[in-house]
């Protein structure tokens, strides 16, 4: 996956799903096997994390249901009350938001659950 991703962020360094998809690919890593194992093991970093959902989050499509999901899910699985706070802001943005389609519907109830999981 990290591979493929790399190349397609050699291509367009500012498409928005690889960078989302990048910077989740560092949060499960570090989820999984915690900061130092994900480091040393996988390259799996918090600043690369932040890095690639830094570059999500000026995209002008940022603001779609399922990129806020998924960015509040990423920062979800930073697992720190810093990154639990970004998280929900991206929530709290989903439930303003009125559903375009099935699939903003689907990522809206995943939001519901997701704002359960948050300390």
């Amino acid at each position: 996956v990290k591979k493929y991703l790399n190349q397609a962020l050699e291509i367009n360094n500012n498409n928005i799903l690889a960078n989302l998809s990048k910077g989740i690919w560092h949060a499960e890593i570090i989820n999984q096997a915690g900061k130092t194992l994900a480091g040393a093991v996988y390259g799996a970093k918090i600043s690369k994390t932040l890095y690639h959902f830094e570059i999500v989050e000026k995209h002008q499509n940022a603001n779609e249901i399922g990129i806020l999901y998924e960015l509040a899910y990423g920062y979800f699985l930073l697992n720190e009350d810093k990154y639990f706070n970004k998280s929900k802001l991206f929530l709290e943005q989903i439930f303003q938001k009125q559903p375009s389609s099935d699939m903003d519907n689907l990522y809206k109830k995943k939001a519901y659950l997701l704002i359960e999981l948050l300390p």
